[in-house]
């Protein structure tokens, strides 16, 4: 439900600046196959998310193109560490109706992900995974 929503309030910004084009990558299997799905209907998702899928799929009718593809959680660590702060910020009392807000410079504990995302460093499934495979061959 809250990655619906928020995927929901991002697709209303970015809607904003009339897209052309549009790269949408999300961890939820789940959301990707909803939002990648001809059919809508009733029945085909969970009804307390319905209105909030047709009004998703709404918004990504009105962008050209549009591509949706699944990325597992560690290679959007940028996102993830975002939806953290959002939930420990939530959570905490003195900080839950707070809103931090960054336009040109990131926010401190963001700088090590991005510089890592930006040099395309190997995430730790893709690490495992190589291991397993070079291992293989020896």
């Amino acid at each position: 439900m809250a990655e619906t929503n928020a995927c929901y309030l991002g697709l209303k910004e970015v809607i904003l600046m009339r897209p052309s084009h549009l790269h949408l990558e999300m961890d939820s299997e789940t959301l990707v196959h909803w939002l990648t799905s001809p059919c809508l209907t009733e029945s085909t998702y969970p009804w307390q998310l319905y209105h909030l899928l047709a009004d998703i799929h709404k918004i990504l009718n009105q962008i050209p193109n549009v591509n949706i593809t699944h990325i597992y959680r560690e290679g959007n660590q940028v996102a993830d560490a975002l939806a953290n702060r959002g939930a420990d910020k939530a959570a905490d009392p003195t900080q839950a109706n707070t809103t931090e807000i960054w336009m040109d410079t990131p926010l401190l504990f963001l700088t090590p992900l991005l510089v890592s995302d930006r040099a395309q460093t190997p995430t730790g499934r893709v690490t495992r995974i190589f291991m397993l495979i070079k291992s293989s061959f020896l």
